[in-house]
């Protein structure tokens, strides 16, 4: 498209192939956090659990 003529132009398979290698770091990044999230809350719970049940009842 803005290729001068002497230039090629991208690879298109290749400019997907970063782009869903990117999509996939993101979403394995993400899957990280929110497993961490989630062992910390139920940590969290496991400590603090029977006081905020006597708080409720």
């Amino acid at each position: 498209m803005n290729a001068e003529p002497g230039e090629s132009e991208p690879n298109r398979a290749e400019t997907a192939d970063n782009i869903d290698r990117r999509v996939f770091t993101r979403l394995g990044v993400m899957t990280i956090v929110w497993i961490i999230l989630l062992v910390v809350s139920g940590v969290l719970l496991l400590f603090f659990g029977p006081s905020l049940a006597d708080l409720v009842v």
